[in-house]
This record gives structure tokens, C-alpha cells and sequence, in this order.
């Protein structure tokens, strides 16, 4: 009875296997893309000296975020 149910739910199954992986994969690159961001915040501001606010311009220009995105990579903890 068990094998005739997963027979008849293979396809469902594996669209949701697919759809699982296809979300962890989008999640993958946003984590990796949020710490390339984080790593060239802090190469700017430690190796090139540059302020808070070209900072936010450089990066919103580089990955297409807006100001308010920028901002939050660069001042993550805000007080």
C-alpha cells in the first residue's frame, strides 16, 4: 500500500524535491553575495580609508541596491 501511494505521488514528489533544492541554491547565493558584500565594506573602509557614505554610493552602484539596502551593509548594528 505504502510503495502503490509514493508510485502515484513520484511526480509531486519530485517537483518538491526539485523546488527544495531550487530554494536552497537561491538562499546559497544570497548568503554568499551578503558576505562579498560585508568583505568589500570593510576592504574599503580598512584598506582605502573611504567614509561611510561612499561607502553606501559605491556598493548601492556595484550590486544594484538601493540606499537603504547599502546602508545596511555598512552599518549593520545600528544604535
Amino acid at each position: 500500500m505504502c510503495q502503490a501511494l509514493r508510485e502515484l505521488m513520484k511526480d509531486e514528489i519530485q517537483k518538491d524535491i526539485e523546488a527544495g533544492r531550487a530554494e536552497g541554491k537561491a538562499e546559497g547565493r544570497a548568503e554568499g553575495k551578503a558576505e562579498g558584500i560585508f568583505a568589500l565594506v570593510a576592504a574599503y573602509r580598512e584598506d582605502m580609508g573611504l567614509d561611510d557614505r561612499t561607502i553606501i554610493e559605491k556598493i548601492a552602484v556595484r550590486f544594484g541596491l538601493t540606499g537603504e539596502q547599502a546602508k545596511a551593509f555598512v552599518s549593520p548594528n545600528p544604535v
